[in-house]
Formats: structure tokens, C-alpha cells, sequence
């Protein structure tokens, strides 16, 4: 979508969001075949320019985005981040007593603690440790028996974990499930790619060595069953994620499989992307900030109004002065879909979007213009 043009693509679906939920869920139905408009918020994070604590007048991106180790100055890099506060007590004197409470934020009461979320291409996978750790089996055990729901079951929710991961720290493995032959049951074709995230190069540090060396035999010590706890460690090679280790709700050392491809952060921004290149079908239209979801007569949402333009979002750090340009799309479940910019065609069909306008006006008939 641009101001150049007063129509925008086709779509049927229009997803507010481009995070862990939003991002998948705008790939997938693009992949099914169907015309997806994504409307995020924010910018592209490797495209952006923006500081952090670190180094506050220069410029910290794509590398806050990209290094694993950095996901802390990720979270608070001003390009990305929004600025959210939050209460974790009760008691006013506990609350400030957190290290990132604070009473004011930029000539602001606030009264809270910092509590930043990503504004950006990926959302919260922008800006998070990367660290994936599967649940033991009871876990997922214990969320059917409460819901009811048999779909929540161990071997029902592997499954999908299969579907999504493209494990690539267990290459024996990887090699023999070519063969049919794969006990750790780690997915080997989905998009989401898994990596080990200590390098051997690490272990080459005598006093890391050491510190990992001693907790292993101290955790070992008070296991209370060190033979099962051994079986376990050479079943799965410290792999947290193994079905063998999850199935049996073995706990004890491991290494963090980390969510990286090519050891550089890997989030539902490398999905949407790579999804929109194979499938034209999907288009990602950024600095798009949602305002309002538009019903027809019938209380069916039928489309989006938004707000084009950067940092709009007043929780953004150093957020824009201005009001940006309105857009308004319009859609359906059927390929007729039609999304409209408020533009002189959208001022034709009477789409005026100033206060006290009720959305509901905005019908299905609309969008055959």
C-alpha cells in the first residue's frame, strides 16, 4: 500500500499484529491460499536505527536485533521498544523497592514498573532470549485433565512442536530420521530453526568449565536417583527438548537450544518474510497503527481504520508529534475483498472517519467500489 495508489490489494483477512500469534497465524493462512493483509505497528528491526542504555547517541541495530546475547538491550533499544509500566505488588513500598520501578518517565507520572514490549516487525520475538525449553509431558497432562480438552494431551502437543521445529543441534540424529529413525521426536522440516547455545569455544574457559563441572555434580548429588539421572544425560546428550528426557520428566544439567538460524536471531519477522517472497498472496504493510475494528450492520468485523506513519503508538519511545495519515481497510472471508486507503475514493463512498462516526456504516456493499 501506498499514497500513490487509492486501492490496496485484495484481501480477505486483515491480521492487526505481526508477533508470535499474529505472524503466524497471517503465514499460514497465506499459505493455505488465501489474501492476507498484515498491518504491524512498527518498522522492520534491520532497517531501523535506534540507541539503547549501552550507547545512547548511537546506533544499536541490526546488532541488538540479530546477537542473541543482546536481547536485553533488544528489549529497551528505542527503535523497537514500547514503554509499558506495570504494577507487580500491592504494597506501594514492595513495588518500589524493584530495581526498574520508577515514579516518573520523560516529565511523566508513571508510578510503575518498566515493563517494555516490541513495537516492531516480530513483536515480542524481536526482543526476546530466544531460549526454547519444551515441557515435560506432565506438564501438558496436567492442562488437559484441568480443561477437559484431550487435544492439550502429551503426544497430541509434540506433534505440533514436530511441525514447527528445524532442529539443527542434533545432527546424528537429523541424519538418521531421514531413515525413519527418530527417538529424540525433534521436527526437522518446520520453519522455526533450533540451535545449541553454548559454543564448544566456550568450554575452553578453565573457569567455566569449572562452574559447569561443579553444578553438575552438585544437582547429581541431590537428584536422589543418580543412575536414572546418568541414563538420561547420555540419552539425550543435555538436550532439554528430547521426547525421551521430556516424556519422562527428567530434570538435571542441560544446555538452552536457542531460537537462531545461522546463530542470528530467527522470529515470526523471518516467517512473514520469507512467507510474503514464496506467496505474493500476503502483504505487510508497516507503521500501520490499528485504531479501530469497523462492523457492518450485523456487528460482523468487516475491516480495520488505521493510523500510516512512524511511532505513533504513544507508548513509543520518543513518539511522533503527529497524527498520521488515515487509512481505512476493508475485507471479508471471500476473495472480494477489498481493501480501501481514506483517500478521495474512500471520501466517495462516504467513509468519513472523524469522531463520533459509527463504524457499523462501513458494510460488505461497500467494498464492490
Amino acid at each position: 500500500m501506498n499514497g500513490a495508489s487509492t486501492t490496496a490489494p485484495d484481501c480477505e483477512y486483515i491480521v492487526v499484529g505481526s508477533g508470535a500469534g499474529g505472524g503466524t497465524v497471517a503465514a499460514r493462512l497465506a499459505e493455505a491460499g488465501h489474501i492476507v493483509l498484515v498491518l504491524e505497528a512498527g518498522g522492520d528491526p534491520r532497517a531501523l536505527a535506534g540507541s539503547d542504555p549501552l550507547d545512547p547517541s548511537g546506533n544499536r541495530l541490526p546488532h541488538d536485533y540479530d546477537v542473541p546475547a543482546f536481547h536485553a538491550f533488544a528489549s529497551e533499544n528505542e527503535a523497537m521498544r514500547w514503554d509499558f509500566f506495570v504494577r507487580h505488588y500491592k504494597d506501594d513500598a514492595a513495588q518500589q523497592q524493584d530495581w526498574k520501578y520508577v515514579a516518573e518517565w520523560e516529565g511523566k507520572k508513571v508510578d510503575g514498573v518498566l515493563y517494555p514490549r516490541a513495537g516492531t516487525l516480530g513483536g515480542c520475538t524481536a526482543h526476546n532470549a530466544q531460549i526454547l525449553v519444551y515441557p515435560f509431558d506432565s506438564d501438558w497432562q496436567q492442562i488437559a485433565d484441568l480443561t477437559g480438552d484431550r487435544s492439550w494431551r502429551p503426544a497430541a502437543m509434540r506433534q505440533w512442536f514436530e511441525k514447527l521445529e528445524n532442529c539443527r543441534h542434533r545432527p546424528p540424529w537429523r541424519w538418521l530420521a531421514k531413515l525413519g529413525l527418530n527417538p529424540t521426536r525433534h521436527g526437522w522440516r518446520g520453519w522455526l530453526h533450533t540451535e545449541k547455545a553454548i559454543p564448544m569455544a566456550a568450554l575452553l574457559d578453565r573457569d567455566l568449565f569449572r562452574t559447569i563441572a561443579e553444578a553438575a555434580r552438585e544437582d547429581l548429588a541431590l537428584s536422589g536417583n543418580p543412575v536414572r539421572r546418568v541414563r538420561a544425560f547420555f540419552e539425550s546428550w543435555a538436550d532439554p527438548n528430547d521426547w525421551r528426557t521430556v516424556s519422562g520428566n527428567c530434570d538435571g544439567p542441560c544446555y538452552m537450544p536457542l531460537t537462531t538460524r545461522g546463530h542470528a536471531r530467527m522470529g515470526t519477522r523471518e516467517r512473514l518474510l520469507g512467507t510474503a517472497k514464496e506467496y505474493p498472496n500476503l502483504t505487510i504493510q508497516l507503521n500501520a497503527l490499528a485504531s479501530r475494528v469497523l462492523l457492518d450492520e450485523r456487528n460482523r468485523a468487516v475491516g480495520v481504520e488505521y493510523l500510516e506513519g512512524e511511532r505513533l503508538y504513544r507508548a513509543a519511545a520518543r513518539p511522533s508529534s503527529t497524527t498520521g495519515a488515515m487509512r481505512v481497510c476493508i475485507a471479508g472471508g471471500d476473495p472480494g475483498g477489498r481493501c480501501i486507503q481514506y483517500s478521495a475514493a474512500a471520501d466517495a463512498l462516504g467513509h468519513r472517519t472523524g469522531p463520533g462516526t459509527d463504524p457499523r456504516r462501513y458494510s460488505r456493499a461497500d467494498r464492490s467500489e
